[in-house]
């Protein structure tokens, strides 16, 4: 299973190049949180590696060699773990180093929670994506996760509406609710929820897989 994940790797050689350019351009300006910046990130390399796999006619490899078709699945499962890791560990390398430097007050470092968000954020992206992608094919799923990513980058200022005028009350009492549990709750809870939706979609995934034709 390592090598059909460095596989992944090898084939993003030259989007690596733009992440880390991209992280540390992100990073430095913070036009988003660090946590959002990195998810981006993780999400782009989920659909890059798809486009690679699909142009490179992987699929037909793979399954001509000595592996099962559910280990090439739950390679891809552990890709979205790596990618999530890699994503928020160059933010954090990058904005730990600006401590070096001449930082503004309210420049945002990455923190251990930022580990959790972007993880489970790329493992959700990549639990959604999968499923579609081996029913439905390639190209149609990648558009619509790109009309998806680009939605939450500009879904901040329509949360606050809706937040602040539209349903200030019982939105009002569920971040009361949060705001009451504790930071590490909150994380274990979020990461129990990507866990049980990951495993979820692996299995379907992997359901789907094994039917298919190459």
């Amino acid at each position: 299973m390592y090598s059909l994940v460095m596989k992944d790797f090898r084939l993003l050689k030259k989007t690596l190049l733009f992440v880390v350019i991209y992280t540390v351009a992100m990073t430095i300006m913070q036009p988003l949180p660090p946590a959002a910046t990195a998810s981006i990130v993780g999400w782009l390399l989920i659909l890059n590696a798809n486009h690679f796999d699909e142009k490179n006619r992987s699929d037909m490899f793979l399954n001509s060699l000595p592996v099962s078709r559910k280990q090439i699945v739950s390679a891809k499962y552990a890709s979205f773990f790596a990618f999530g890791l890699l994503s928020v560990g160059a933010s954090a390398i990058v904005s730990w180093a600006m401590l070096w430097f001449v930082a503004p007050d309210d420049f945002q470092i990455v923190q251990w929670q930022d580990f959790v968000i972007v993880i489970s954020s790329v493992m959700l992206a990549g639990a959604v994506f999968y499923p579609l992608y081996y029913k439905f094919g390639g190209q149609y799923v990648r558009i619509a996760m790109l009309g998806l990513l680009f939605l939450g980058m500009i879904s901040a200022n329509i949360i606050q509406w809706l937040v602040t005028q539209r349903f200030a009350g019982t939105i009002g009492g569920v971040l009361q609710l949060l705001q009451s549990t504790s930071l590490p709750v909150m994380m274990l809870y979020l990461a129990a929820f990507t866990c049980i939706v990951t495993l979820l979609s692996w299995k379907l995934s992997t359901v789907i897989y094994q039917k298919k034709d190459f």
